[in-house]
């Protein structure tokens, strides 16, 4: 009998098992909206598919900030757990993708006014989608991080926050600390500095 009640829990156990299986195979095809709506009511399971989702998306965007990959891993993770502290609070779940990109610039760009740029050493170049994937060639998305990656890191952040994350200047210039007549100045100079690379790299191929 004791083997029996053995047999039958463990075949529970196991069903239980293969049922939450399948529920995070079901949400892996849902929309965020409806994932957010779950975690909102408490399924972690949702929340979980979520965040696996959009990892490799909320890196790059601290990447592009911090150029350093253990800090950008830290940063990411930290705001994934302030969207979930927070993930009440989002009233338009299928927004969640934008939102959780915007904390995780917001916390990165904290580091950049924390750290000196020297603490701030470059990795290699990060190479997982991002909103500027609307590039026609993956050639010229690669040209256009190496070119960010050459820009000091005051510039790259305002380029980052103005020219990839849609910050707006009054938001950026909260974030970093600064006026706006200040992102102004350093977003003229950064896209300066682009152009020049480019026009340099466009003489080397011709």
């Amino acid at each position: 009998m004791a083997e029996i009640r053995i047999t039958q829990t463990q075949r529970a156990l196991n069903d239980l098992q293969v049922q939450r299986e399948a529920e995070i195979f079901v949400f892996d095809d849902e929309s965020d909206a409806v994932l957010v709506r779950r975690w909102q009511r408490g399924d972690l399971a949702a929340a979980s598919v979520a965040i696996q989702r959009h990892e490799a998306m909320v890196y790059a965007a601290t990447f592009r900030l911090l150029r350093n990959h253990a800090l950008s891993e830290d940063v990411s993770q930290d705001a994934f757990l302030r969207a979930h502290e927070r993930i009440a609070d989002l009233r338009q779940p299928a927004s969640f993708p934008g939102w959780v990109r915007r904390i995780a610039v917001r916390l990165a760009t904290d580091e950049l006014r924390r750290r000196p740029s020297a603490e701030l050493t470059d990795d290699e170049p990060d190479l997982s989608p991002g909103p500027e994937a609307t590039f026609e060639t993956l050639d010229a998305l690669e040209r256009f991080r190496l070119q960010l990656a050459a820009l000091p890191a005051a510039q790259r952040a305002v380029v980052v926050m103005r020219d990839v994350e849609g910050f707006s200047i009054q938001e950026t210039a909260e974030q970093l600390g600064i006026t706006p007549a200040a992102v102004k100045m350093r977003l003229s100079r950064a896209r300066q500095s682009l152009a020049s690379l480019r026009s340099v790299e466009a003489g080397d191929r011709s």
